[in-house]
């Protein structure tokens, strides 16, 4: 078989590609509730969580040093690169509505405040 038959198909007109930084934001997710005491994830999420550990010391600078953090830097969102892995940073969750990402109403906010409150007490994380 040729090289060209061994590799994944891709459908036409797609660019799409792998993300590194969505991995490590899921990963860093899956550890902070394995550290809940959140049991019996999958295999994938398991890889997402050791792929997150091996940045966690400095996910700023990985993220900036990783091909979509580059590209976004060269055309002027460096900002966003720098604040993106900050925990705790922001005062509301975005929803997804109709392909686009609208702000959620403050009892959305204060729930999840709430969630990440009550896991910290659980496990005497201040990590997130």
């Amino acid at each position: 078989m040729a090289d060209d038959q061994h590799r994944y198909p891709r459908p036409a007109k797609c660019n799409l590609r792998p993300a590194i930084e969505d991995q490590w934001g899921a990963g860093g997710l899956i550890d902070l509730l394995g550290e809940g005491g959140w049991q019996g994830v999958a295999p994938e999420a398991h890889a997402a969580a050791a792929a997150y550990r091996a940045f966690a010391d400095d996910v700023p600078a990985a993220l900036g040093h990783c091909a979509r953090g580059r590209e976004l830097i060269d055309i002027g969102f460096a900002d966003d690169v720098r604040t993106a892995p900050q925990f705790d940073s922001g005062r509301a969750v975005p929803l997804l509505r109709d392909g686009a990402f609208i702000p959620a109403r403050s009892h959305c906010a204060a729930r999840c405040a709430r969630v990440v409150a009550s896991t910290r007490a659980a496990t005497g994380s201040r990590s997130v």
